[in-house]
C-alpha cells in the first residue's frame, strides 16, 4: 500500500498554485494512493531514482521510500528551448 507524504516544500508549492489546478493535482495524486505509482501516471526521471508526473502545466517530483511516495516538489512545467544553430 502506497501512502503519500508531502514535504514542507511541496506543501508550500501547492499553496501557491491556483485552487482549481491544485484540486486537479490532488485528485491525480489520490488515484495513486494504495497502488503502484509507476503504473498510475508516474514515470522515472532519467538517471535518478526520482519519479515525475505531469498534471496540466505542472510537474510533480517524488521519490518512493519503502511503501511511501514522498512528494518533493510541485513546479510549473517550462519547455526548454534550445537556440537554433547559426551557420
Amino acid at each position: 500500500m502506497t501512502e503519500i507524504i508531502y514535504t514542507s516544500k511541496a506543501k508550500d508549492d501547492l499553496a501557491r498554485i491556483h485552487w482549481k489546478t491544485r484540486q486537479r493535482i490532488i485528485n491525480s495524486l489520490s488515484c495513486v494512493y494504495g497502488q503502484d505509482p509507476t503504473t498510475k501516471g508516474f514515470k522515472n526521471l532519467s538517471g535518478t531514482d526520482l519519479l515525475k508526473m505531469k498534471v496540466e502545466d505542472h510537474i510533480i517530483i517524488g521519490k518512493i521510500e519503502a511503501s511511501e511516495l514522498n512528494i518533493i516538489t510541485v513546479q510549473r512545467y517550462k519547455q526548454i528551448r534550445f537556440p537554433e544553430p547559426t551557420n
